[in-house]
């Protein structure tokens, strides 16, 4: 009798061990792959930013706690001797949250970007950060070396996450989610093509 009540004291102490560890690390457990693409989109010669929507947030998909996390895998052109400057931004309901800009020159590029969701409701925060790791083969003085480039928000963005995507608010995109891209000079050796982009919401 004295075996089998250990047995059972071990087993809920394991149970509690693993409820609590689960509690410490939120929801990353359950992660839910929202977009995956392979390609098919590009950036070149072009001032204007250019979208790369992967999702759309549904109707109060999004709970307290909540993170959103994307990547990206990219190919870049630019002209070799002077490098290019690329700004990227996280994308959300037709705004872009948080830019970033990294100088860079023919190579990879590898961007991830993390959303914490604060609150929720019409006026609920999402706190951004953007990594960004920019393979740079030319050593001029001009473009940053082979490293990466953080940026983060100081202050959380106002979003409403009970908008329906399909609905429109003073011309807003409904909740399209993705990475915006925008060179600073249009220049025809300047080219960016994203290879991969995945979208995870936990």
């Amino acid at each position: 009798m004295k075996t089998l009540y250990r047995i059972g004291m071990a087993a809920l102490l394991a149970l509690g061990l693993a409820v609590s560890a689960e509690a410490r690390v939120g929801g990353w457990s359950s992660g839910k792959l929202a977009f995956a693409s392979e390609g098919n989109f590009s950036h070149d010669n072009s001032t204007t930013a250019s979208v790369f929507v992967g999702a759309e947030i549904r109707k109060n998909q999004l709970a307290d706690g909540a993170v959103i996390v994307m990547e990206a895998y990219c190919t870049i052109g630019t002209v070799n001797t002077e490098g290019a400057t690329l700004t990227i931004g996280c994308y959300l309901g037709g705004t872009d949250m948080l830019t970033s800009v990294v100088v860079q020159d023919d190579g990879r590029l590898y961007v991830k970007a993390v959303g914490v969701v604060r609150s929720v409701g019409t006026a609920g925060t999402i706190l951004w950060s953007i990594a960004s790791w920019p393979e740079n083969t030319t050593a001029a003085a001009a473009i940053a070396p082979a490293s990466y480039v953080f940026s983060s928000d100081t202050t959380a963005d106002t979003v409403d996450t009970t908008l329906d995507p399909l609905q429109s608010v003073s011309g807003n995109r409904g909740q399209e989610l993705g990475l915006s891209f925008d060179w600073t000079a249009a220049d025809a050796a300047n080219t960016l093509d994203v290879e991969a982009l995945l979208i995870w919401i936990y």
